[in-house]
Formats: structure tokens, sequence, C-alpha cells
């Protein structure tokens, strides 16, 4: 008896995974280019999760503001009930030629780390003032997003 009360404890512990599966992040890139405000977007360096319609219209105004973007951004239409916005910004360039992007993702339990690379010109490039974005989307999550740069 105390040899299948064991072994029936030893199936059950080892049959229960209390890891956090992977999600499927159905990552979908929305539009990527540069804004050539000249800094009047007044938009910083940074990377950001959009999770409401408010923040994404305040976004989307300034990224439109000068009029004077790689690509028009398209009228977009967000669930935010079941997807989030992923948007990185580079910091102000004073060629052309660059460019930023989501190249990986990792899960853990906790956290979805977005890798992302940063590209330059090599040799001559245009002179002219231009800040390189990337927007996508996710499936909502209530996990922690991080960003990683990859050099």
């Amino acid at each position: 008896m105390k040899k299948l009360l064991c072994i029936s404890l030893t199936l059950i512990l080892f049959s229960c995974n209390s890891a956090q599966k992977p999600i499927e992040l159905s990552l979908k890139k929305i539009s990527q280019g540069n804004l050539y405000g000249n800094g009047k977007e007044q938009i910083d360096e940074q990377q950001m999760v959009i999770t409401s319609q408010e923040d994404w219209i305040n976004l989307k105004k300034k990224i439109i503001s000068t009029g004077k973007s790689s690509n028009d951004l398209p009228n977009l239409s967000i669930d935010f009930k079941e997807r989030i916005l992923i948007v990185l910004f580079d910091k102000q360039q004073t060629t052309g030629g660059h460019s930023i992007e989501i190249v990986e993702s990792e899960q853990t339990p906790d956290k979805i780390i977005f890798k992302y690379r940063k590209s330059h010109p090599e040799g001559m490039a245009t002179s002219v003032m231009t800040q390189p974005y990337y927007l996508a989307s996710i499936i909502k999550t209530e996990r922690k997003i991080v960003f990683e740069e990859i050099k």
C-alpha cells in the first residue's frame, strides 16, 4: 500500500507543471519609418507600450503633427481589449539611412523581452534630420514587457 501511495504521489507531483506556458504573441508590424519634423514632434528616444485608445491617439497626434514622416500611419483601429501596441523611437539622427526594429522576442513566466536593433548607414548618406520609429501590435498580456537593444 505504501508503495502504491508513493508512486501515486510521485506521478502527481511530476505531472504538475506550474510554469506559465508561452503565449502566441502574434507580433504584427504596423508601421516602420522615419519622422522628419526636426524634433518638432517632441518625441524622445524611447520604447513604450500603449494599452489604451487615448494614449494611442495622443501619440499619433505627435507623430503626424508636422506632416513629415516617411510612412503615413494607417487609419489604425486597435481593439485595446484584445491587443496592445509596442512602439520604438530612436534618437534624432543628422542623416538618412537609419532604422530601428524588433528582431526577436523571448518569454519567461513573468515577462516578455523584445530585442531590437538599430541600423545605421554605411558610407555616404543624405544630410537630413530623421528619427526612426517602429510600431507593432501584440496580443494583450499582463506580463511585464522589457526591451533590450542588440548591438
